[in-house]
């Protein structure tokens, strides 16, 4: 009787060691899943930055090509104004 007592005992100990052990396990995948929930939330943030940040890039590529346009413009203005004052007072420069 002492010896199934006995045996008894120590099945409640190894289940109790299997509850413990699942109980860590489960522990463990709960904390892994709430470390990809937060790195998904980061890695969204930083999409979304990114995003903004290639936004505001356009925005500024599309500002410079304007003024660029505009300052071209003026320079040929210039440079036709020029040209035809130089031509009008040394016409053996253009023939």
């Amino acid at each position: 009787m002492l010896d199934t007592i006995g045996k008894i005992k120590d099945q409640a100990i190894e289940f109790s060691n299997h509850i413990k052990a699942g109980e860590d396990r489960i522990r463990d995948l709960g904390n892994e899943v709430t470390a990809l929930k937060e790195a998904k939330v980061a890695d969204e943030k930083a999409r979304l930055e990114l995003q903004k940040r290639a936004e505001a890039a356009e925005k500024a590529l599309a500002k410079t090509n304007k003024d660029s346009a505009e300052w071209l413009r003026k320079l040929t203005m210039v440079n036709r104004h020029l040209t035809s004052k130089i031509s009008d007072t040394s016409p053996h420069y253009f023939p």
